[in-house]
C-alpha cells in the first residue's frame, strides 16, 4: 500500500508538471489535463446556453477558468505531496513530542510547506525526508510563479481579440454594408489599404490561439466584439469581392492573396484547439449570392464560375461558422 501511494504520488506530480509545461511553454495548445477539464466545462455551458442564452455567464467563464487552471494545478500538486508523505511511517512528526502525524496533520504540513510558511510545529521525521520537504516547497514556487506569469498575457490577448473584432465591424456590421463602406469600385479603394493592416493583425491573433489555448473561452456578451462573428463576416465579404466581382472590378490580386492567406491561417490555427461541431463540412452558403453585388452595381462573374468558387470556399466557411458556435454565437 505504501509503495502504491509513493508511485501514484510521483505519477500525479509528473502529470501536473507536464500539463503545466505544455500549456505554458508549448505552442501546440493546452496540456491534455487542462484541455480535458476546461473543454468539458465549456461544453456544459454551451449546452445550457443553446437552450437559454447566458451570455453574461459565458463572458465570466474565461477569466474564472483561467484562475481555476492555476488552482487545479496547485491542488493536484498538494495531493501528490500528501500521498508522498503518507507513503511511509513517521515521515512527518510532531516537533515537540516526535509522534507520527496522522493524515489530517500531514495535509496541514503539506499546505504550510507548499505555501512557504513552515510554522515548525510539524517537521519531516528524518533524513532524507527533510530534503524532500525542501523540494516540495521548491516545486510549489516554480509552479505558481510560472502559472501566475502566464495570466497577464492572456488577459492582454483577450482584449486584442475584442479590438480586432471592433476594427472589422467598424467598417460594416454586415457583408453588404462592409462592401459598400470599404469598396469604391476601383483598385485604389479604401479596402485595399485596410486589408494590409488587418491581415497582419489577423495573423498575430491566430498564432495566439496556439500560445494561449484558453483564449477560446473568453466570450464577449456583445456580438460586435466577437472575433468569430467578425472573421466570418470579413471572410464572406472578401469572398464575394474576390470571386463574385468581375475581374475588372476586383481589388488587386496581391491584396486578395494576402488576406485570404490570413483568413486561412486563422481558420486553421484557431480551430486546432477548438471543440468544433461535426457539421463544418455541410455549412449553409445560401447567404452568399451574386445579387448582393448586383444591387451595388458591381459587375459580376458567370453563375457557374461563382458556384465553383463557392464550393471551394464552403470548407473554410464551415470552420469559421463552427468557431462562431463554439464562441456561443449562432
Amino acid at each position: 500500500m505504501q509503495v502504491l501511494l509513493l508511485v501514484c504520488s510521483v505519477i500525479l506530480m509528473a502529470v501536473v508538471f507536464w500539463d503545466a509545461f505544455i500549456t505554458v511553454f508549448s505552442t501546440h495548445g493546452a496540456g491534455p489535463l487542462t484541455r480535458w477539464w476546461t473543454g468539458g466545462v465549456w461544453r456544459l455551458l454551451l449546452m445550457i446556453h443553446h437552450r437559454r442564452p447566458i451570455h453574461r455567464v459565458l463572458s465570466m467563464a474565461g477569466p474564472v477558468m483561467l484562475l481555476a487552471v492555476v488552482c487545479v494545478w496547485y491542488a493536484l500538486l498538494a495531493t501528490g505531496w500528501v500521498m508522498f508523505f503518507c507513503s511511509g511511517d513517521a515521515l512527518v512528526v510532531d516537533n515537540l513530542t516526535q509522534e507520527p502525524a496522522n493524515i489530517e496533520k500531514i495535509i496541514y504540513f503539506v499546505g504550510t510547506t507548499l505555501a512557504g510558511v513552515g510554522y515548525g510545529d510539524l517537521v519531516p521525521g528524518r533524513f532524507p525526508w527533510t530534503l524532500w520537504s525542501n523540494f516540495a516547497a521548491f516545486t510549489s514556487t516554480v509552479l505558481l510563479t510560472t502559472s501566475l506569469s502566464y495570466l497577464l498575457p492572456i488577459v492582454a490577448a483577450s482584449l486584442e481579440r475584442m479590438y480586432l473584432a471592433q476594427r472589422i465591424f467598424g467598417i460594416g456590421k454586415t457583408v453588404p454594408e462592409f462592401i459598400v463602406e470599404s469598396w469604391q469600385g476601383r483598385s485604389s479603394g479604401a479596402l485595399d489599404q485596410y486589408l494590409l493592416s488587418l491581415s497582419a493583425e489577423v495573423d498575430r491573433h491566430a498564432h495566439k490561439h496556439l500560445a494561449y489555448p484558453i483564449l477560446q473561452y473568453f466570450h464577449s456578451a456583445d456580438w460586435k466584439q466577437s472575433p468569430g462573428k467578425a472573421m466570418l463576416m470579413f471572410a464572406d465579404a472578401i469572398f464575394l469581392i474576390s470571386c463574385g466581382a468581375a475581374e475588372s472590378a476586383r481589388p488587386p490580386r496581391p491584396f486578395i492573396k494576402l488576406v485570404n492567406a490570413s483568413i486561412d491561417n486563422y481558420a486553421q490555427l484557431a480551430t486546432a484547439q477548438a471543440m468544433l461541431p461535426g457539421h463544418i463540412d455541410s455549412v449553409n452558403t445560401e447567404a452568399l449570392r451574386l445579387d448582393t453585388l448586383r444591387k451595388m452595381d458591381i459587375p459580376v462573374v458567370d453563375e457557374a464560375e461563382f458556384d465553383l468558387a463557392l464550393r471551394s470556399y464552403a470548407k473554410r466557411r464551415g470552420k469559421l461558422v463552427a468557431l462562431c458556435e463554439q464562441d456561443g454565437w449562432r
